[in-house]
């Protein structure tokens, strides 16, 4: 896996509501899994709406702060409303996650708020690009358009409604995870290598 080319980063993610991370130590204490050892210890527990990037330097951070606390509730109060489902434990690229059910409107709102954010990410040169693909498996050719539009490659249908549970495992004894229940939506920032990312602005249900 490549190297970030820059710090710090954002990122937007939904969290899920606290019973959810009381099933989920549950899973690591079955599994003898320690969070503090896992990538899911900088990244956070979460699903995806704007994924990791730098940020343009024609915006400021309080900019797109501003950007972030100018969403209307109600634009995602009825994905706090919601119970989802849990479809599976699978494998998605190098994690064991938990695969939750489709949902159109949960799509429509995180599309939407995923292409108003992208304004605010830095356009990388050729010789970053190349760089910033190595953290990268082999992407398919969707991969790699949805990659040189969006800045990362899995968005839209090359990616799946679910929350990363740890690095990939293939022998684990599984866990009955009640359906999930999202309760904050978050900005975040990520100021140097290693380092969590942690919240610089909230929309709480």
């Amino acid at each position: 896996m490549g190297d970030y080319i820059q710090y710090p980063r954002y990122s937007i993610y939904l969290i899920p509501s606290n019973s959810f991370f009381k099933d989920l130590n549950l899973f690591y204490k079955k599994n003898n899994l320690n969070f503090q050892t896992l990538a899911q210890s900088t990244y956070g527990i979460h699903f995806t709406v704007k994924a990791p990037f730098y940020k343009s330097h024609v915006y400021s951070e309080n900019n797109l702060i501003d950007q972030f606390n100018s969403i209307k509730k109600n634009l995602i109060q009825n994905i706090f409303n919601k119970n989802y489902n849990i479809i599976q434990i699978s494998k998605f690229k190098r994690n064991l996650i938990l695969e939750l059910e489709r949902d159109p409107e949960l799509y429509f709102v995180i599309h939407e708020l995923m292409r108003t954010f992208d304004q605010y990410r830095k356009t990388l040169n050729d010789d970053e690009i190349k760089i910033d693909l190595l953290r990268f498996d082999d992407l398919s050719e969707k991969e790699m358009m949805y990659y040189q539009i969006w800045g990362y490659p899995y968005y839209f249908e090359c990616s799946k409604h679910h929350i990363s549970l740890s690095h990939y495992i293939s022998k684990f004894i599984s866990h009955d995870f009640q359906p999930i229940k999202y309760n904050s939506l978050k900005l975040l920032k990520q100021e140097k290598l290693g380092e969590p990312f942690k919240d610089l602005s909230a929309i709480i249900s």
